[in-house]
């Protein structure tokens, strides 16, 4: 059978995260402090870069973190999210429902408060992001240190990870209760109990898109250096062509 891709050791937080609550005869899956490090994808790509996809690391502002870890999808982009014309237009149809003075009903006394409207804009990122899909040829599969946002992909019209413009990136990153976790919760599991509770940086990965199919990707296992196992890394499904693909 042919193996489609080197899967990173990164995987091993993601599938943690599906099964948050899983056990493992009766003892809870846990992690060293270093090894959760270890795991970063800036960490041990380097070593493994001509192994695997072709990918680019862009290490994330403080800025851009803070915004991820919002509420909202209010973003300068090109229509894929939120935008302040679209509740200009909402407000325009309300104030049709006004009395003929002018003066909205107020219910219990109560004034409305003003809504501060603030759309977020990163265009050093959105330039680097750019030249990246160019490079490429057009498409990218963003990550964090250590998870992909595979679970927003509902958000996406392909049904897909598949990005070509940053805005795109950044809606599923947004999205993605996976991203959440890596900005929150990835030391959650120590043990024993991590000295941090976030990574010394955070980094964007674009990887480049490849159409590959879920039923010929495999996780393999490598110890000094020699390869010992090798499991299915679509673990939900059954391909009955499997059993005669062997070589």
């Amino acid at each position: 059978v042919r193996l489609t891709h080197l899967i990173s050791y990164s995987d091993s937080m993601e599938d943690n995260q599906t099964n948050d609550r899983k056990e493992l005869e009766g003892d809870e899956i846990t992690f060293k402090e270093e090894q959760v490090d270890h795991c970063s994808f800036d960490q041990w790509f380097p070593q493994f870069e001509e192994d695997t996809l072709k990918s680019k690391v862009i290490e994330l502002s403080e800025e851009f973190i803070n915004w991820l870890e919002e509420d909202g999808l209010l973003f300068e982009g090109e229509g894929i999210v939120s935008r302040p014309d679209e509740l200009d237009r909402f407000d325009a149809c309300e104030s049709d429902w006004s009395d003929e003075d002018g003066k909205e009903e107020e219910e219990g006394g109560e004034e409305e408060e003003e809504r501060e409207i603030t759309a977020a804009s990163f265009p050093e990122l959105e330039e680097k992001i750019t030249e990246i899909i160019k490079e490429f040829e057009g498409s990218v599969i963003p990550k964090l240190n250590w998870s992909s946002p595979k679970d927003a992909t509902f958000m996406m019209t392909s049904g897909s990870m598949r990005c070509q413009k940053p805005e795109e990136i950044f809606l599923l990153l947004k999205s993605s209760d996976f991203i959440s976790h890596d900005l929150s919760h990835a030391y959650e599991k120590c043990n024993p109990k991590a000295t941090k509770t976030r990574p010394t940086k955070f980094v964007l990965v674009l990887r480049k898109w490849y159409d590959m199919k879920p039923s010929l990707e495999f996780r393999c296992f490598v110890k000094d250096s020699t390869l010992i196992g090798i499991s299915q890394r679509d673990d939900r499904s059954y391909y009955s062509f499997l059993s005669s693909a062997k070589e």
